[in-house]
Parts: C-alpha cells; sequence; structure tokens
C-alpha cells in the first residue's frame, strides 16, 4: 500500500476522530472519555491480533511502555483542552510537537540553525500570535488571553506528544507498525485503568459505555485506523516528509469545525494554520 494512502486515511479518520471527542467530552469528564477510548480501541486491536506478529524483543517492549507514559499523559491533557476550548483552537496547537521536537534538538543536541529554520521559527511565532489574538486590540491581547484563560493548559500534551514524537521514531525502526499499536495499546489501558481505579470513576464508565456504545465503538474504530496511518506513514517515508501532511488535517478539524460547533473566527485560523505548518515545513528541512 502506497505511504500516500496511509496519509489519507490518518487525515480522514483522525480529524473525524477529533470531532467526535469534542463532542462526546460535552458529558464525560476527558479521564473517563480517555479511559473508554482506549478500551474500545483496545477491542479492535485485539481482533486484529490474530493476523500480526506479536514477537518483540525486551528492549523495544521496555520502550513502548515508556511511550506509554508519556503519551497517556498527553492524551488526558489534550482531551482536557478540547473540553476547555475549541477543537479549532486546539487541533492546530497540537501541530506544534514537531516544533517543540526541533526545540529541544537545538538546546539539547546541538542542532544547527540554518536561515530556513530561523525563518520558520519566526512563521509559526507569528501564526501563534494570530491564533491567540482575541477582540482587544492590543499588541499585548495575545498573552494577556493566553494566560487568563489559562490555555497554557494546551502545552502540556505538546510536550508530553513531543517526546513520544522522538520515540515513536526511533522504535519503529525495529518494530511492526502493527505490533507497536498492539502492545501501546495494552500498556495505555493499564495507565489508564489504574487512573480510574485510583479516581474511583468506574461506575462513571459503566454509565458513560451504556448510554454512548455506538459512539464510543466509532471513536475506537478511528483511533485505531488513524494510528495505523500515521505509525506505517512514519516508518516508510521520512519524518520531515510525513509531519507537515499529517498536520493538514487540522485544516479538516477547522473547516468542519464552525459548521457543527458554531466555532469562530474560522478564516483566522485558517489562514494561521496554514502559516504555522509552513513554518514547520522550513524548519524540517
Amino acid at each position: 500500500m502506497p505511504w500516500i494512502l496511509f496519509i489519507i486515511l490518518f487525515i480522514v479518520a483522525r480529524s473525524a476522530e477529533y470531532l467526535y471527542t469534542k463532542k462526546l467530552l460535552k458529558n464525560d469528564s476527558p479521564l473517563v472519555f480517555s479511559f473508554i477510548r482506549t478500551i474500545f480501541g483496545l477491542g479492535f486491536v485485539i481482533i486484529m491480533s490474530f493476523f500480526i506478529d506479536l514477537t518483540i524483543d525486551i528492549i523495544s517492549l521496555l520502550l513502548i511502555f515508556l511511550i506509554s507514559l508519556f503519551a497517556t499523559a498527553g492524551v488526558y491533557y489534550r482531551n482536557k483542552s478540547f473540553q476547555k476550548f475549541e477543537v479549532s483552537y486546539v487541533t492546530p496547537m497540537l501541530n506544534l510537537i514537531p516544533f517543540f521536537v526541533f526545540i529541544f534538538a537545538l538546546i539539547f543536541l546541538g542542532e544547527s540553525l540554518t536561515l530556513f529554520k530561523a525563518i520558520g521559527i519566526l512563521l509559526v511565532t507569528l501564526s501563534l500570535y494570530a491564533l491567540n489574538l482575541s477582540k482587544e486590540k492590543n499588541l499585548l491581547s495575545p498573552f494577556i488571553d493566553f494566560i487568563k484563560h489559562k490555555k497554557f493548559l494546551v502545552i502540556l500534551p505538546i510536550i508530553f506528544f513531543s517526546v513520544t514524537a522522538i520515540l515513536d521514531k526511533y522504535t519503529l525502526f525495529s518494530v511492526n507498525p502493527l505490533t507497536f499499536i498492539f502492545y501501546l495499546s495494552i500498556f495505555f489501558t493499564i495507565n489508564f485503568l489504574i487512573l480510574i481505579t485510583f479516581t474511583k470513576k468506574i461506575p462513571q464508565v459503566k454509565k458513560s459505555i451504556s448510554l454512548n456504545f455506538k459512539h464510543y465503538l466509532i471513536i475506537g474504530a478511528l483511533l485505531i485506523i488513524s494510528q495505523v496511518g500515521q505509525y506505517y506513514a512514519t516508518s516508510l517515508k521520512e519524518i520531515s516528509l510525513v509531519n507537515p501532511l499529517l498536520m493538514s488535517s487540522s485544516l479538516v478539524v477547522i473547516m468542519f469545525s464552525g459548521k457543527i460547533f458554531n466555532e469562530t473566527n474560522i478564516p483566522r485560523k485558517l489562514f494561521s494554520t496554514t502559516i504555522l505548518i509552513i513554518g514547520i515545513i522550513l524548519i524540517l528541512t
């Protein structure tokens, strides 16, 4: 299967998943939603396991467990952000993951700063400024609005997913993407089960499943489809080519969020997100 088809598969599934997530989070807490989503995703993975080679070395398994810890925190705070803010704001902000990966490499690995990368950083900065513009006509209004509405919450999943992005690429060198998804789903479920048990939210989980079984079934399917698309595309092509294409799913989410949730400033968000993606492409060049 050509790698570009995996990209298309990801864009369609991830866009639908995020829009569905926003809808279901109107009634469920982020933790309850994250756990149920993981359970249904695991159900599809178990069915797939009959057709997957589950052989894996202990180092790769430990790496996947480590990834699951960061990803569990990332998923929780991402869903918390989806619940608190507009999906048309959170989704483009999540595109900053490659940007944070580059910043980490710049600081800790001595990554060189070229002219293209510098221009990319400038474009990303300008796009973030535009995304956070408020009604107040003040140069500092984006910063004030960011702090006032506690939008720094969105930064947490970006940091966690930046770490997993680095570890994902390293692990996928030696592990089949489907095998990777299988073990990651198991660790995900265990992590969230511990959190759900500790916070005594099992009754809420049972109630939510009974009320929204069909919706969570769809969410679970979309989750696995998007993961298959993402990890296969990442394993088949250079990350510098794959990442910008994966980020285009945010444009789809923004377009539909205006129609489905009546979210505001859609043209500005589309323009800002496009500039952000161009900036990321320059940084990854």
